[in-house]
């Protein structure tokens, strides 16, 4: 049975299942996209360690902005549709206090624009905004595209676009964008591409509960395959630092260890929110100790 819920934004049901879910902070932490916005400044700073990149702080606080404006976009628009279809504890907050995290999302976005106005050039406001265009255009797709019929995957999306934003101040830096530079970002876009079909193999059963669409769901792609694959890109990243001059070693020794550490977290861990939460620590972890 469902227990109606009255708010301006109207009426909506919630699930005994998403009134009962614990709310602990660790997976707020996750849920409310915190972590993510750590991960992003976090690879931000080895990437411009790498290329010999002195970025401003106002480069990461915005990066900082777009990420968490991104994500809880998405966790927003969810809480508005998935209503008495909850079943994850990102979803039963974004539910819960959607109004708040609506309201929240207002605030940051102008700030944030009228702070990239006040900090930035135009060379980068503009650059900045065009990826800004993109994201809310991929929004848009997540909305209406209920059944995964857009030609490139949600997935492929994300990890392009979350992976467009760690690089783009660092590549407004660079005097030309060289073929390191390309295989940098590729690379660094596989491993957002791989933590992304991770965590869509361990939502199945939530998405398939809450009505929405996956990669896995529709490709029915098996977890033994996406192992094999991301065990193969992890030593494969590892020894080719071997070959690579000290920066470059220490980007893809990183890429490596976080890819690896997915295959790891998916066989030893229990729990579809504790593998996100470890998977998205294995990414603050492998950048960070890198740049210490």
């Amino acid at each position: 049975m469902a227990n109606i819920r009255i708010s301006f934004f109207g009426t909506r049901y919630v699930s005994n299942v998403a009134r009962d879910l614990k709310l602990n902070w660790w997976l707020c932490f996750n849920a409310l996209a915190a972590d993510t916005v750590l991960i992003a400044i976090f690879w931000q700073s080895l990437v411009a360690e790498v290329f010999d990149i002195e970025l401003e702080h106002c480069h990461r606080i915005l990066l900082g902005a777009a990420v968490w404006l991104g994500y809880v976009a998405d966790r927003v628009l969810d809480g508005f549709q998935i209503t008495d279809r909850v079943y994850s504890v990102r979803h039963s907050i974004a539910f819960r206090y959607r109004e708040i995290l609506f309201f929240a999302w207002i605030a940051v976005l102008f700030l944030a624009v009228f702070f990239a106005f006040h900090a930035l050039p135009f060379r980068e406001l503009y650059k900045c905004f065009l990826l800004a265009i993109f994201c809310g255009l991929n929004s848009l797709v997540n909305v209406f595209d209920k059944f995964g019929d857009f030609p490139i995957p949600k997935e492929l999306r994300t990890a392009l676009l979350f992976a467009s934003g760690v690089f783009l101040f660092v590549a407004l830096g660079l005097p030309e964008f060289t073929t390191w530079s390309w295989i940098t970002f590729l690379s660094f876009a596989s491993l957002c591409f791989a933590n992304c079909c991770y965590v869509a193999s361990w939502d199945r059963i939530v998405d398939m509960n809450q009505g929405q669409s996956s990669l896995i769901l529709r490709r029915n792609l098996s977890l033994g395959s996406l192992r094999f694959i991301s065990l193969l890109m992890a030593f494969g990243c590892i020894l080719l630092s071997f070959f690579l001059s000290e920066n470059l070693h220490l980007f893809f020794l990183a890429i490596g260890s976080a890819v690896l550490s997915l295959p790891l977290i998916d066989i030893l861990i229990n729990g579809s929110e504790n593998k996100r939460l470890l998977a998205d620590l294995g990414l603050l972890l492998s950048a960070g100790c890198v740049l210490l």
